[in-house]
């Protein structure tokens, strides 16, 4: 045993000359004995509770092995074969298992040049690190809370000579996955029902090839044909918060591919905690045609991680550092180069935006905005920015507005064809929630080369979306899936639109039916097509109630069943089918055939593929000796008989 005057201070300690305990950043290694054949050799103990302990005690008597402390990884050593040694990690694993039944216990071992086998077990708050090189096995105890053993192997990763050369990760179906060569197979003496992937910096350590100029990782699934590969190195990069328009330069003069630029700073909330973001650490991200690049500190150090492919099929390696070690997923700062040249830039904490867009054909404009007013509210503030428009091309101010939004520390504005006329328009979003969200309209106007603001009729939204072919808007405000409005406008020239059709459906008789009701606008006129009482029941289960809005009808006509007198609604839709059509010369319909009682209650919808579509459809009274029928003749001669009596199905009730 050391001396206890020797032993209260950190050491550096060779053991046969290959493995170095050395000092983490925060952590103290100390020696138990000069002798590596004692079983126990020495521990490490969290640094700043070493200072605490030192302050408190006068003298230190005795073997400092006796200090109680719950935060302490021990170091033991034997001399095992390899059979052996993977006899232990499998009896440590199965008593981990008994004592945590409920908690997953993760074995991770890795097969390498250096260092014979490398394996790490964790469970709840019990830690274990098995090292074994030749016939000399390390292990390394600890009993502590996740987030202090995560922090003691990142730690000891960047100042231990450890050396390997890949990761072989045990997965739950008992095979293991070479990380580093990407092969797979059964078996590495023992398979273990336990394990998980490898790359995550959140509990696991992150287990990299070391080599002279940084950390590599690689890993692949042929299957998936997906591959990753990982470099982790010192960076010069000055990490800093300001200096937006040098940074820029700085990166794109490094890496000239570049088409992304974002920061993120450390912390939950930083973008609304003014106080500490001119001081926190930034997280910058680039993204290149080849891969992804992470600049951080980390223990007072910078590092530089990049990376190829993607892990765990969708996040690269950057993504789950940045959100792992802590940073905000609000990015502070932003700038991007899209693919048609248009430039965005974010600066989410000064509240400055800029933005280059080509809006169609060749008119390239570009949006300044800053916040210079706010305005304090109940529940949320309304902010104003000053907006300037240039003519991008002739440096020309186009046109100065003012615009209000909810949003001070993300961008509201979102350029759109709102109005699917080939040019693209402004959405300024002033608030969005769980039930919907209001935002201005602004559509640029080719004739006065400005955005003009479109009626505030299309300003409150739950969601919308355009259809670029017919020029349609629908707008969808639901409340829940029962309740709520959809409608439907036609746009025409620049500006003008109109309703075309319309959905209310909500709650009636304390909310056991629902009442829709569906009407159609054409020429100023204005038709029901539904007003009926459906039970809840029967809503949710019918999605075709839903059809007699969404459809466009091709044909319809009112007709009178001649045995009994009652008459009904029929209306006949095609939907084009383009992954049938493919294999039938680009031509492949879903003919829908509607049919609805005197009191516009959907009977039956009534399906047909077809391959050339309807030329022609007419109603007969009669076919032959048969009943009433709804005719269809098709373009490739053929035809379809559909009678009355199969379409209502006499046996209906509709919904009481």
């Amino acid at each position: 045993m050391l001396e206890a005057k020797k032993a209260a201070y950190p050491q550096q300690t060779s053991i046969d000359g290959k493995l170095q305990w050395k000092s983490g950043f925060n952590w103290d290694y100390f020696p138990q004995s000069d002798d590596v054949n004692d079983e126990k050799i020495g521990y490490f103990v969290p640094e700043e509770d070493r200072k605490q302990r030192v302050k408190t005690v006068k003298q230190v008597q005795g073997n400092i092995d006796n200090w109680s402390n719950d935060e302490r990884i021990e170091v033991y050593h034997d001399m095992l074969s390899e059979e052996d040694f993977f006899k232990l990690i499998d009896s440590d694993a199965e008593e981990l298992m008994k004592k945590y039944p409920a908690r997953e216990v993760v074995c991770m071992i890795n097969g390498n040049t250096e260092i014979d086998q490398f394996a790490q077990m964790d469970a709840y708050r019990m830690h274990r690190l098995y090292i074994r090189d030749k016939d000399s096995v390390y292990i390394l105890y600890g009993e502590i809370d996740s987030e202090a053993w995560q922090d003691f192997l990142e730690e000891w990763l960047f100042t231990s000579d450890l050396k390997w050369d890949g990761a072989m990760v045990l997965k739950e179906d008992g095979t293991i996955s070479d990380t580093y060569t990407g092969k797979k197979g059964k078996g590495m003496r023992k398979m273990f029902k336990y394990g998980e992937d490898g790359m995550e910096i959140y509990r696991d350590l992150i287990l990299f090839h070391r080599q002279e100029d940084g950390f590599y990782f690689k890993t692949g699934d042929e299957e998936k044909q997906i591959e990753e590969e990982v470099v982790l190195r010192p960076s010069d990069i000055r990490l800093e918060y300001d200096g937006w328009e040098e940074v820029v330069d700085c990166f794109r003069d490094r890496y000239p591919d570049m088409y992304s630029l974002e920061a993120n700073l450390y912390g939950e909330h930083t973008l609304w905690d003014s106080e500490k973001k001119a001081s926190d650490p930034v997280f910058y991200k680039i993204e290149e045609p080849e891969g992804t690049r992470g600049f951080f500190r980390w223990n007072g150090r910078t590092f530089e991680m990049s990376c190829r492919g993607i892990t765990n099929g969708y996040y690269n390696a950057v993504d789950l550092v940045e959100s792992s070690i802590g940073y905000d997923y609000h990015a502070c700062f932003l700038w991007e180069r899209k693919e048609d040249g248009s430039i965005v830039y974010e600066d989410n904490l000064a509240g400055k935006y800029s933005y280059i867009k080509d809006l169609g054909n060749e008119k390239v404009i570009r949006l300044q905005a800053e916040i210079f007013k706010k305005v304090e509210g109940e529940l949320i503030d309304t902010i104003t920015y000053g907006v300037e428009i240039f003519d991008e091309k002739k440096g020309e101010v186009l046109q100065e507005m003012q615009m209000d939004s909810s949003y001070a520390h993300e961008s509201p504005f979102e350029f759109e064809d709102f109005n699917a006329d080939g040019y693209l328009d402004l959405t300024v979003t002033y608030y969005y929630g769980a039930n919907g969200g209001t935002a201005s309209h602004y559509i640029f106007s080719p004739s006065k080369e400005e955005f003009v603001e479109v009626a505030p009729e299309l300003d409150y939204y739950g969601m919308y979306s355009v259809d670029y072919e017919t020029r349609r808007l629908y707008m969808h405000n639901h409340g829940t899936a029962i309740y709520g409005t959809e409608t439907t406008y036609q746009w025409k020239n620049e500006m003008d639109f109109e309703m075309i059709k319309q959905f209310d459906h909500d709650y009636e008789d304390n909310e056991n039916n629902v009442r829709v009701k569906i009407v159609r606008y054409e020429n100023g006129r204005e038709e029901l097509l539904s007003d009926y009482l459906y039970s809840v029941k029967e809503f949710v289960k019918r999605d075709d109630i839903w059809g007699t809005y969404y459809e466009d009808f091709i044909w319809e006509k009112e007709v009178t069943d001649k045995s009994t007198g009652k008459k009904y609604m029929i209306r006949y839709a095609e939907v084009f089918l383009p992954e049938e059509a493919e294999n039938n010369k680009g031509i492949y319909y879903d003919g829908r055939i509607y049919v609805y009682d005197e009191d516009t209650y959907l009977v039956s919808v009534t399906h047909s593929e077809i391959v050339s579509g309807a030329e022609s459809i007419e109603w007969k009274d009669s076919v032959g000796d048969k009943e009433q029928a709804l005719v269809i003749h098709y373009a490739d001669g053929g035809e379809s008989a559909f009678y009355l009596s199969g379409l209502i199905q006499p046996d209906y009730q509709p919904a009481e």
